[in-house]
């Protein structure tokens, strides 16, 4: 297991929007900023949970039976702990994200996308590691586009699709770059 401390320095983050890759309607990308929204934190996504994460966005109120919102009832009835949502590490592509309970020092691993879901459902809050927001975020301009996500927070087989679109539309510098990070991987792993 991950040495997991929830007293670690931290930033505490917040949903900033949600939008699609250009050219590929099934991913989205997840903004997330500090408290202060001078840094900006992306985050892939499928574009089911973007959906999702859109509905709860929406001035429209959100069905209380929807399963999301009807896990947490549960939870809450049943519970009086306090949650974390944890970004600790990326690992090939992927931010290493955990539900930690600050009364019993459990936690549990969740997808990063899932998180920022369950954040805004049951109100957790979601922090991560003072040195990886500096080393993958960047500056928080407010745009709704242009958003910057680091190659490393890319899955391969997102990385092997955007090499295609790279070479198709002859961005050969691009291509390079994405082919060397998928390279890098697989001999790492």
């Amino acid at each position: 297991k991950t040495n997991l401390k929830a007293d670690m320095d931290k930033t505490r983050l917040i949903f900033d929007n949600a939008t699609e890759i250009a050219g590929n309607k099934e991913i989205g990308i997840l903004s997330l900023t500090d408290l202060d929204k001078t840094r900006q934190l992306s985050i892939v996504c499928e574009r089911n949970v973007a959906l999702e994460i859109d509905k709860r966005k929406s001035p429209e109120p959100v069905n209380d039976n929807l399963l999301p919102e009807v896990l947490v009832k549960l939870l809450t009835k049943n519970t009086n702990s306090i949650f974390e949502i944890l970004i600790t590490d990326i690992v090939d592509g992927q931010y290493k994200v955990y539900v930690f309970n600050a009364d019993t020092l459990d936690y549990t691993p969740i997808r990063a996308s899932d998180a920022v879901l369950l954040s805004m459902v049951a109100d957790i809050p979601i922090f991560i590691s003072e040195t990886l927001m500096r080393q993958q975020s960047v500056e928080y301009t407010g745009k709704k586009t242009g958003v910057t996500v680091p190659i490393n927070a890319i899955s391969i087989p997102m990385l092997e699709e955007s090499l295609k679109k790279a070479i198709d539309s002859e961005n050969y510098e691009m291509a390079s770059k994405l082919r060397d990070e998928i390279n890098k991987r697989k001999k790492d792993s």
